[in-house]
């Protein structure tokens, strides 16, 4: 087992140009002295994330080129930007500095939508990230239309967009035809939710379209909402619903690995951790530190988590040990669970643990709404009705925290083995 405990000098942060402010990042630029009568002695500008690699990435990739650029030239151009309406000859002179600027005159909808999916797959957004980019512009062309124009887009067409989708299937989008077919019957309508779910990803896209000088305006997406509706309250999970769930017999579906259908279920009991932290766990993951024996979830060796603060060393409780032991003896090298039921859908994006949508099946003969997520609630539940901080049960589970009595409570492996082994 790999032993972590040594650690070299941990080098500083890169927060040039940035600030943090009540757990958002920002812009922060010193104006120089002849221009604070046109704002003040330093340019604030949010980046509208909490993590600090993400802010990095954008300073790197907007505002280090403008810097590295000569600063008249940038003056010129941002007021032909402001403008919005530079004629030929203004274009033709910036042309002369090296400088195009952006034109929505000729641009689609269909051209927008496949120049920001060719960026977003550059960029290091994940594969689910980007097929959620990808079906909200394919619903937002079919409903439009693929040949309107970006200077002729408004939120009058956003809520028009927004207002179709209300009385549409819940599968539409799916389906092999575009026919805008309304939901009938006791057919599942769209939900609010997932309206909210498209609003946010065209906010984000047209956010982009702006910063890139393809279109020119205010986003036309700010401002729009939908009614949103809380989705009914999954079924908190009881011990006793734990223990027969985990007596699920393993059905003998080619979907699903036998070894995975045994232990995944085990570690989501006792850890809390997500299904595809679990799927893609490795021998090299069960490590000791501090002479605690932990899994390690991050995103070393091809490995993915869904946010910054998902990284993190969870202590193996006193009643997963031994199946953590046994399945470190199992498995020699390479995933813990190889066979997991990886898929690659329609997009060739690799979807982990996919079997376990059969897992899902079988739990409902449990409980109505019970599926493999419902480990994670029932994890956290158990912690608060232990007297487990939430700070703690925050961390161990990998929610991001916050606030600056989060900043004054260390992270310390014992209190969270003694946290985790109050799960029944």
């Amino acid at each position: 087992m790999a032993d972590p405990n040594t650690k070299g000098d941990q080098a500083m942060p890169d927060t040039k140009y940035l600030q943090k402010r009540d757990g958002c990042w920002y812009i922060r630029v010193a104006r120089p002295p002849k221009s604070w009568g046109l704002g003040g002695k330093e340019f604030l500008h949010s980046l509208k994330t909490g993590e600090l690699r993400h802010a990095q990435r954008l300073r790197d990739k907007h505002l280090c080129p403008i810097l590295a650029e000569d600063s008249s030239v940038r003056m010129v151009e941002a007021i032909a930007r402001i403008l919005g309406t530079a004629d030929a000859d203004m274009n033709e002179r910036l042309r002369q500095f090296g400088i195009q600027l952006g034109d929505d005159g000729t641009m689609s909808l269909a051209d927008l939508a496949a120049k920001f999916i060719a960026a977003a797959e550059k960029a290091d957004y994940k594969p689910a990230t980007v097929k959620g980019f990808r079906s909200t512009l394919k619903g937002l062309i079919i409903i439009l239309g693929d040949d309107l124009e970006l200077r002729d887009l408004k939120k009058a067409h956003i809520l028009k967009f927004r207002d179709t989708l209300v009385d549409l299937s819940a599968n539409w989008l799916i389906r092999s035809t575009d026919q805008l077919e309304p939901a009938t019957g006791d057919a599942k309508s769209v939900s609010p939710r997932t309206i909210q779910g498209y609003l946010r990803r065209l906010n984000r896209i047209f956010a982009w379209a702006i910063e890139e000088d393809i279109y020119v305006g205010e986003n036309p997406v700010a401002g729009v909402h939908t009614t949103f509706t809380r989705r009914k309250t999954m079924q908190q999970v009881t011990v006793e619903e734990a223990d027969a769930l985990l007596a699920m017999p393993y059905p003998k579906n080619k979907n699903v690995d036998a070894r995975a259908w045994t232990y995944m279920p085990l570690i989501a009991r006792y850890t809390g951790a997500r299904i595809a932290e679990i799927g893609q766990l490795r021998r090299e993951d069960v490590v000791k530190v501090e002479g605690a024996l932990c899994l390690s979830i991050g995103s070393s060796g091809g490995r993915s988590v869904k946010t910054e603060s998902s990284e993190r060393l969870v202590p193996v409780s006193d009643k997963l040990r031994p199946h953590i032991l046994k399945l470190h003896r199992i498995v020699k090298q390479g995933r813990l669970f190889p066979n997991c039921g990886d898929w690659k859908d329609s997009n060739g994006y690799v979807q982990t643990a996919h079997g376990f949508k059969l897992w899902n099946r079988h739990a409902k003969n449990v409980g109505a709404h019970i599926s493999f997520h419902a480990w994670r609630r029932y994890a956290v539940t158990q912690m608060a009705n232990a007297g487990v901080a939430e700070i703690d049960r925050m961390r161990i589970v990998g929610h991001a925290v916050g606030g600056t009595h989060a900043i004054y409570t260390g992270e310390d492996l014992k209190r969270y083995k003694e946290a985790v082994d109050r799960i029944p």
